[in-house]
């Protein structure tokens, strides 16, 4: 969980909104993270994220609010 956690504070703690950091964050979700409740809706607003959002997309201030529940929670 190490990982995730430093994934999840690349987002929240050095705000850094990129689609690689998503991405990294969204990879060990999926290898560490797969089948825990917790990284349910954080995993639909991952699949689901561009910078800037969009019509069916999530954008940064979704993906901070997601991240930020997460961490609280680790």
């Amino acid at each position: 969980m190490a990982t995730i956690r430093q994934a999840l504070e690349r987002i929240v703690k050095d705000r850094d909104f990129s689609l690689a950091a998503a991405e990294a964050l969204e990879s060990e979700v999926a290898k560490q993270g797969a089948d825990n409740e917790l990284f349910e809706e954080l995993e639909h607003i991952l699949a689901s994220y561009r910078p800037g959002g969009g019509e069916f997309l999530f954008d940064e201030k979704a993906l901070e609010r997601e991240c930020i529940r997460v961490l609280e929670r680790l």
